[in-house]
Parts: C-alpha cells; structure tokens; sequence
C-alpha cells in the first residue's frame, strides 16, 4: 500500500530511484533482488506509475538502503544523496501478516534501529507501531512509538501486548489468574472493562506481539 502523495511528486521520487539505480549500476532487476521487490513494480516506481510506501524493506527506507541514499534525497525532501552517515546494521520495521489475513504495516515516524540493540535484547522479528490512545498510560501514552516483537504472538508472562481485532490495534495486559483464566486489561478502569478469558478464548484472539520497547517525545514545557 502506497502512501498518499500527488502526481507531480510520485514522478520526482521515481526519478531519484531511477537516478540513483544508475549511480550504482545496477539493472531494475538487479535493484529489485536487493529488497526483494518484483522487478516490474521497480519500474512502476521508476515511472512514477505507482509510488512504493513509505516503511519496511520493500519501501522507501529499504530502496534508499538498498541504493546507500538518504530516505530524504528519494523523497525529494533534500539534494543530498548521501550524508556520510554509515547506516550498516540498522534495520526497519517488518510487515505483519495476522491470523485473518491481514496486513499490518509500520505505523511510526520512527523508520529504523540498529540490529546490535535487537540482538542485546533476543529481539528477532519486529515493527513500530503507534498508540492512539491513553487507555494503557502511564506505561503506553497517546502517540508514543513502542517496538513490537512480534515472534512471541502467545502468551508467555504477565506483559502488555498488542491485539489486533476488527481492523484496529488494541495494547492491554495479559495476566495468568488462579484457576487458569486469563485477565485481559487497560490501566484506564473507568473506561474499559476487564475481559476473563478461558484458555480457548485467549487462543482465539489474534495477538501480534509483545511490546518490547517504548519512546515517547517530551513536550516542551
């Protein structure tokens, strides 16, 4: 899924892509290997027929790592390719795939991390996601970026993890009761229930992952 943008600006992005394919040599075929990309879509890309999206390794981060360009440059936001940063060993957000069939893509201005913290921490698949609420404060406030490990998708220890249900993302603890229920909660009592749930019905539940880690921005006071 494509991120919204207009004609004129899928033509300057196509554009960089095609311009800096050629500083490195490649092919479109050869450029569409290095992100996994089909390479008839690489050209829709190049002719400003389609614009690709913005997160994951088959969009515009993973085309401006995989062509060692600054994400700006491609996006037409800045004239510098490349700002001598060395980016090797960061890693964007992964494409979820739900039990339903859905897809969830990274949802966070925050495009990348670096794969020696993940490794620090036994995290192996993962993405960022946003919260749009503050039913989960103070751990989880509105419009905090929290990193998702999405290889645990059961439950395994009391944590906050991520629910997927009806199209949207729900964030809520999970806690093993006596007698073998589980309790699914917010922090926010007063506007959300409790959820008792048998064995059978937390299995039922699509849950993505395990909130990992949380980054929140402080507002200037």
């Amino acid at each position: 899924m494509g991120f919204l943008i207009d004609e004129r600006h899928k033509k300057l992005i196509g554009e960089r892509i095609k311009k800096a394919r050629h500083s490195k040599g490649l092919t479109q075929s050869e450029a569409a290997n290095l992100i996994g990309a089909k390479p008839n879509a690489w050209g829709m890309w190049e002719k400003g027929e389609r614009s690709p999206r913005l997160y994951g390794e088959q969009g515009i981060c993973g085309i401006a790592k995989g062509l060692c360009v600054t994400t700006s440059y491609l996006l037409g936001e800045s004239d510098v390719e490349n700002d001598g940063i060395n980016n090797t060993g960061f890693l964007s957000g992964e494409t979820i795939h739900t039990k339903s069939g859905s897809v969830v893509e990274q949802s966070s201005e925050l495009i990348s991390i670096h794969s020696s913290l993940l490794d620090n921490h036994g995290v192996q698949n993962f993405t960022f996601l946003s919260v749009v609420d503050d039913s989960m404060a103070p751990e989880l406030c509105m419009n905090d970026t929290v990193l998702l490990d999405f290889k645990i998708s059961s439950f395994h220890r009391v944590d906050i993890y991520a629910i997927f249900d009806e199209g949207s993302i729900w964030f809520r603890w999970i806690r093993k009761e006596v007698g073998g229920q589980y309790r699914l909660y917010a922090n926010d009592r007063l506007h959300s229930s409790d959820q008792l749930l048998s064995k059978v019905e937390l299995d039922n539940i699509q849950i993505l992952g395990r909130v990992a880690w949380v980054g929140r921005w402080i507002k200037n006071r």
